[in-house]
């Protein structure tokens, strides 16, 4: 078999495997959301502490790296929704992701320049981003 024919069509089915089952990169989308989330607690427990600045700083670069991930990622729920609102939640989703990095780059700036408190702040609008993702993006157990 021509292996030019073939590479293109299995690049494309791989693709439209992502497209058809939103739920393909769940696992990943959630062992991304894990590492942010323990980047998070990280954080939380050190952003005071000027002794910790290089620790800190590497927790937001494990936590940016994390979620510009997550925007690569497909939530579960997207299964759920039905075709012609699906593009808008993935919109939707991507959108919130990409505020969520902009925060994170506030966080390091914050923490790079020493202004502890304006990082703490700007850890507690990641907190309440995550508040509502998980509401807009993650489907509640029954």
């Amino acid at each position: 078999m021509n292996t030019n024919v073939l590479l293109p069509v299995v690049a494309a089915a791989v693709l439209l495997a992502g497209a058809v089952c939103p739920g393909a990169h769940a696992a990943d989308l959630e062992r991304e959301m894990e590492i942010l989330n323990k980047a998070y607690k990280t954080i939380k427990k050190q952003v005071g502490d000027p002794a910790q600045k290089a620790s800190t700083l590497e927790a937001v670069g494990r936590m940016k790296k994390a979620a510009i991930a997550s925007g690569e990622g497909v939530p579960e729920m997207a299964r759920e929704i039905p075709e012609a609102g699906r593009a808008k939640f993935l919109e939707d989703y991507k959108a919130a992701i990409a505020e969520l990095v902009g925060q994170i780059d506030k966080l390091e700036t914050a923490v790079s320049e020493g202004r502890l408190d304006d990082a703490a702040k700007e850890l507690d609008a990641i907190n309440e981003s995550k508040r509502t993702g998980h509401s807009e993006f993650i489907k509640k157990d029954d």
